[in-house]
C-alpha cells in the first residue's frame, strides 16, 4: 500500500479513535454501559399503589401530602414519542383517557380528577410534565400547569406532537379542575417535557428537550443536541403577554425545578448533569454552574429542606427499551443535591450530591420522578412507563 494511503488511514483512525474518546465513550459512562448490576438502596420497606399506571410526572401538596399524577396505561405510552404515526394509532385504539389523579399515602386513597369548563383529552395523545402551585391569594386554591402532548394536526410527518401547556384552577381537596387557559405558542412551545408554574396563576417556565417538532428531523435534533452542540431551550410564558425562549444552546432538557428565589436547577437525559441558572433581565435565565451526574436525568423536585431530587436512569438503554416494549424492566435511581454546609464547603464544593436510593428494575421500573416528603418521612416513585406508583417510608 503507498505511503500516503497508509497515513491517511492512520489519520482516520485516529480521528475515529479521537471522537469515540471525546465523545461516544464519556455517553456510554453515562449511560451506564460499562457499569455491573444495580445495588438495591434504601428499598426495605416499600409498597407499590397498582391503581395508577405509567405516571410520568408527580408533585406533592406539602401542606396535605396529598400527591397529584399525570398518568396514563402502558398501552398508551408505549412508543408514543418516537412516531406522531404510533401516537396517532394508540389513540386511535386506546381504551381510556389519559388523565391526573391524586394519592394520599395516609388513607391509601386513589382519586381520579375530572375537567370542567369544555376541557377534555379526548384529542390527547400524552400528558406529561405537570406542576401544582398553591394559590398566592387563596391558599385554598391550587393552579395545575400540564404539558398536554396532542393528536398531531394534519400529516403527522410534516407537523409532529400538537404539544401546548394547559393552565387549571382546583379547590385543595376537590376532585374537578377548571380549565382556565390552552397555552398555544409552537414557535416557543416546540416539544415540552416539563413546567414550572407561578403562584398568582399568570406564568410559567417550560423545557424543550429539543428544537423540532418535524419528526424526520427527530434523531437528527437528539444528535446535535447530545454530542455536537445543545439546541434544546428553556420557554417562558405569561399570561398576557405570550411566550418567549429564556435560555437556548442547552443539551437534551428534561425536568425543571425552582426553589422560588431566582434560583432554577435544569436536569439533562442524554449527557447527565444538573445545571443551574440564576434569573435575569426581562424572565431571562443564565447559567451559572453545572453539578456533573453519573447518569442521565429526568424530573427534579424540592423537598421542604431545599434538596433537589432528580430521577437517574442507570441502565439508559434498558429505559429505552422500556419505552417501546411494556414488559421490560429498567432499573432506578436518584440523585439528592443540597448545599454543602460541611467543613469542607471551605474548599470550594458548594453542593452535596449523593444517591439515598436505587433498585434494580423490580420495584420501581424505570422512575422518571422521585418526590421527597420531608415531613411525614415519605419518598415516592413513578415512572413513564411504570405498570404501579412505589412509596417507601424512610
Amino acid at each position: 500500500m503507498p505511503s500516503t494511503l497508509v497515513n491517511l488511514f492512520i489519520l482516520i483512525l485516529a480521528a475515529l479513535g479521537g471522537f469515540y474518546q471525546i465523545y461516544i465513550h464519556p455517553l456510554l459512562k453515562i449511560y451506564g454501559v460499562f457499569d455491573g448490576q444495580v445495588q438495591n438502596i434504601g428499598t426495605r420497606d416499600c409498597y407499590k399503589v397498582e391503581e395508577l399506571q405509567t405516571c410520568e410526572k408527580a408533585v406533592l401538596h406539602q401542606a396535605t401530602g396529598v400527591i397529584y399524577f399525570a398518568c396514563s396505561n402502558p398501552h398508551n405510552r408505549a412508543g408514543i414519542f418516537n412516531s406522531p404515526h404510533d401516537a396517532q394509532k394508540r389513540v386511535q385504539t386506546r381504551t381510556e383517557l389519559d388523565y391526573l389523579a391524586t394519592y394520599d399515602p395516609s388513607t391509601k386513597k386513589v382519586t381520579r380528577l375530572s375537567f370542567t369548563n369544555g376541557f377534555t383529552t379526548e384529542d390527547t395523545s400524552a400528558v406529561h410534565g405537570m406542576d401544582v402551585v398553591p394559590n398566592s391569594s387563596d391558599p385554598k386554591k391550587l393552579w395545575i400547569y400540564l404539558v398536554n402532548h396532542r393528536v398531531p394536526k394534519g400529516d403527522p410527518p410534516l407537523n409532529g406532537l400538537d404539544s401546548v401547556i394547559e393552565l387549571f384552577e382546583m379547590e385543595v381537596g376537590s376532585t374537578s379542575l377548571t380549565h382556565i387557559k390552552t397555552f398555544d405558542y409552537p414557535e416557543y412551545i416546540i416539544h415540552p417535557n416539563d413546567v414550572v408554574g407561578s403562584p398568582d396563576g399568570k406564568s410559567f417556565y417550560f423545557t424543550n428537550h429539543v428544537y423540532t417538532r418535524t419528526p424526520q428531523n427527530e434523531i437528527f435534533a437528539y444528535f446535535h443536541s447530545v454530542i455536537v452542540k445543545g439546541r434544546a431551550s428553556i420557554g417562558y410564558c405569561h399570561i398576557d403577554k405570550g411566550c418567549k425562549l429564556a435560555a437556548t444552546g442547552l443539551p437534551a432538557n428534561n425536568g425543571l425545578a425552582s426553589t422560588g428565589n431566582g434560583t432554577w436547577y435544569l436536569a439533562s437525559t442524554f449527557n447527565g448533569g444538573i445545571r443551574v441558572f440564576e434569573e435575569g433581565n426581562d424572565n431571562d435565565l443564565v447559567l451559572v454552574d453545572t453539578i456533573p451526574t453519573k447518569y442521565g436525568l429526568d424530573n427534579l423536585s424540592i423537598d421542604k429542606n431545599g434538596a433537589v431530587w432528580a430521577a437517574a436512569f442507570p441502565k439508559m438503554f434498558a429505559l429505552l427499551k422500556q419505552m417501546t416494549d411494556i414488559d421490560a424492566h429498567a432499573p432506578s435511581a436518584v440523585f439528592r443535591l443540597a448545599a454543602n454546609t460541611g467543613a469542607d464547603k471551605f474548599y470550594g464544593k458548594k453542593y452535596v450530591l449523593d444517591i439515598p436510593w436505587q433498585e434494580n428494575g423490580t420495584l420501581a421500573l424505570g422512575s422518571t420522578t422521585f418526590v421527597h416528603d420531608a415531613d411525614r418521612k415519605r419518598l415516592i416513585t413513578t415512572g413513564i412507563m411504570a405498570p404501579w406508583v412505589t412509596v417507601c417510608n424512610l
